[in-house]
């Protein structure tokens, strides 16, 4: 079977509703955050807040991530998403020290 749970030959999904909805509402959330994330990384303002004490807002995001994390039976492709975006709060909090 193919990541995600498209496996067959046809392309349909082999999943069952709860694993779609299950990541549909984590990549919908993941979205959000990796807009955010764009906004903050391009600000001018970003690195400024993050120096007066946004790191608090940056572990608000990186919980948000977790959460979606630790929802069970995630494809491979929503946590991979989930684990980039980490990256990325880490990268945005390094440079605001």
């Amino acid at each position: 079977m193919q990541e995600g749970g498209q496996g067959n030959k046809s392309g349909a999904d082999t999943r069952n509703g709860d694993s779609i909805m299950r990541d549909e509402f984590a990549e919908r959330d993941l979205a959000h955050i990796r807009n955010v994330l764009c906004h903050l990384e391009h600000s001018a303002d970003s690195l400024r807040a993050i120096e007066k004490g946004m790191m608090v807002n940056l572990n608000y995001w990186r919980g948000r991530v977790r959460g979606i994390l630790a929802i069970p039976l995630l494809s491979m492709q929503v946590q991979q998403q989930a684990n980039d975006l980490l990256g990325r709060l880490d990268r945005l909090e390094r440079t605001g020290h």
